[in-house]
């Protein structure tokens, strides 16, 4: 499906309203006007996937309970920098860096990117959390960080794996249900300036 398929894709939700299919074409409209390739699956499709980003895997899901999920992978082989991807995770929430790029932390040896990471994002103000999961049946653990920003809650939150990925989700708002949260251009507009950054 084209990019302009995908403005069409199930837009006949009510006037005003934030059904998946309306808030799915703005979010394709958007990221599209800053020249990204959006490409959906199918018609009426709520997941979009964002091509001829080099070196980089993305994939936006807007579910039907009013929030999205964006994932950015590196493609395999491709080094994942911790101080690019605290540069990342800072303006995806909000809290720009206080510091240039450069000095941001690098890959220290004998500590993951969670860790170099996370401990860089938590010495710049925002909260992380270390997530465990267990496989009691193959016997094998994984783990992410959760990380949000305390002063803008409303910006969601991102989670980084040490597999090069990094999954940002957060809701809508929606003044109807007095729910607080992001506005969908705003969603496209922080994916677009990650992207192009």
């Amino acid at each position: 499906m084209s990019t302009q398929q995908a403005r069409e894709a199930d837009a006949t939700g009510r006037d005003g309203d934030s059904t998946p299919g309306t808030v799915i074409s703005t979010v394709a409209d958007r990221l599209a006007d800053h020249g990204l390739d959006v490409r959906s699956t199918e018609r009426g499709s709520h997941y979009l996937k964002i091509t001829h980003v080099p070196g980089v895997l993305c994939d936006v899901v807007i579910c039907e309970g009013g929030s999205a999920e964006w994932e950015y992978r590196l493609s395999r082989g491709r080094y994942a920098d911790p101080a690019v991807i605290t540069s990342l995770v800072l303006n995806i929430l909000g809290a720009s860096p206080t510091r240039p790029q450069a000095t941001l932390p690098q890959r220290h040896p004998n500590r993951t990117l969670m860790s170099v990471a996370g401990r860089a994002l938590t010495d710049r103000g925002m909260q992380v959390c270390l997530q465990v999961y267990t496989d009691d049946f193959f016997f094998e653990v994984q783990s992410e960080i959760e990380v949000t920003n305390p002063a803008q809650p409303s910006r969601g939150a991102v989670r980084i794996a040490d597999d090069n990925s990094i999954r940002w989700e957060c809701s809508f708002t929606d003044p109807a249900a007095d729910a607080d949260g992001i506005d969908p251009e705003d969603f496209a507009e922080t994916i677009a300036k990650v992207l192009a950054g």
